[in-house]
């Protein structure tokens, strides 16, 4: 497995492009435009779980079951989330889609709409029609630059990634990537049925129904395992296609494969540390491992509830190496934990593992040499908590950041 460039368009069969339609008056790109050449792909999508949707994830919900999972083209706006928009707001999505599907010539049900940004708004679909006819115009087997950065909002880098990989026929295939978010950041998506996009594709052959348990248990372990801030957007979305242009050496497609299942989780992961580290005032990043947890899912629960804790976030802005907080977060979700057999470290990317708390017993006492090196860690800018629970086998590990005081500037002026 080796890295290589062009995000999205990295992936063999697909074009991309980013433009600026109008709905930023400061000129930023806010329209991406992503099309696969030739027969559709095969595609399956991951939406939030909140009661509230955005009139997109209303409109593609029903395309990719009216398709069959099938998929032509994805068009994203950013600046206006279309969300709380009513009748209106789902006509415009389908609309975008519309718009796309008659330059293509095909099916507007293969034609997924995105939006992201403010709720609240109607989309101005002049000025969408016309970023479509530009970004049509830009296409480009090298756009997916282009295209990953026009569906930011307050991110402060475009967020993109690519490896090509050898799978265990001999086949090359290639999964790229590309998404945003920095901040309502906190996930919670299924399939069928994430403010956070992510649009993953690859070029090996595969069918619906594969792609499918490959994409759920990467979500599960990525997407589903990041958090900003804890909120869920009503908006969160991750699409995941096959342009099926590589095919296996025996002709079938990939089936059961481990290589693939590794390489699409890795993109996933990425693009997820990517979002944890551009998270809104951000000044470090912030890794939860918990090991020894009676199950998957208490493990889970575990390392969620301390990297969307508050006080947790904030004491690692300050440096303040209040390590109860974390112990207090896990304890706090009511999984079965053995307290005498509760352990802690923290380290960085650089250092050696500082011990905080071992078999219940506290190691780094406030004041003690033990918690001033604790200290020393959380002056890096990335920083990792271990939590042994000692009551099973499970693991699990959630990806964040701190919570500084332009965090809570950024989200006091949004809209003004």
């Amino acid at each position: 497995m080796r890295v290589i460039d062009g995000g999205i368009t990295a992936v063999r069969g697909v074009k991309a492009s980013g433009v600026h339609s109008g709905l930023r008056q400061e000129g930023r790109k806010d329209l991406a435009l992503i099309v696969i050449e030739g027969e559709p792909a095969t595609c399956v999508a991951a939406f939030t779980v909140n009661q509230v949707k955005g009139a997109h994830i209303i409109v593609s919900e029903k395309k990719l079951k009216r398709s069959g999972g099938r998929l032509q083209a994805i068009v994203c706006n950013s600046e206006n989330a279309n969300c709380l928009t009513g009748e209106r707001g789902v006509r415009d999505a389908e609309m975008m889609a519309e718009f796309v599907a008659e330059k293509l010539g095909v099916e507007a049900d293969l034609v997924i709409p995105m939006s992201t940004g403010v709720m609240g708004k109607f989309l101005e679909m002049e000025k969408i029609k016309k970023g479509i006819d530009k970004a049509f115009d830009r296409l480009s087997f090298n756009g997916g630059c282009e295209a990953a950065e026009a569906i930011t909002t307050t991110d402060t880098h475009k967020k993109e990634i690519a490896f090509e990989v050898e799978l265990e026929d001999g086949s090359i295939v290639r999964v790229g990537g590309m998404a945003k978010g920095a901040g309502m950041i906190g996930p919670s998506l299924v399939i069928p049925h994430a403010t956070m996009f992510a649009i993953i594709g690859t070029d090996a052959k595969i069918n619906v129904k594969t792609l499918k348990l490959y994409a759920s248990k990467a979500i599960d372990e990525t997407f589903n395992m990041v958090a900003v801030d804890g909120d869920m957007s009503p908006n969160d979305t991750v699409i995941v296609f096959s342009t099926g242009k590589v095919g296996s050496k025996s002709g079938e497609g990939v089936s059961e494969s481990q290589v693939f299942q590794e390489a699409l989780t890795k993109v996933m992961r990425g693009l997820v540390k990517m979002i944890a580290k551009d998270g809104e005032g951000a000044t470090k990043y912030v890794e939860v491992r918990i090991e020894e947890a009676e199950s998957k899912e208490d493990a889970k629960k575990a390392a969620l509830a301390v990297i969307k804790s508050p006080l947790v976030k904030c004491a690692i802005f300050g440096c303040d190496p209040n390590w109860g907080r974390v112990i207090s977060a896990i304890g706090a979700t009511g999984i079965k934990i053995s307290v005498k057999k509760l352990s802690l470290w923290i380290s960085s990317k650089t250092g050696e593992e500082v011990k905080l708390l071992e078999n219940g017993r506290p190691v780094a006492v406030i004041g003690s040499n033990q918690a001033e090196k604790a200290r020393q860690v959380l002056y890096e800018d990335e920083i990792i908590f271990r939590a042994v629970l000692g009551t099973g086998t499970e693991k699990a590990t959630a990806y964040g950041c701190d919570m500084s005081y332009d965090y809570v500037k950024i989200n006091a002026e949004y809209t003004t």
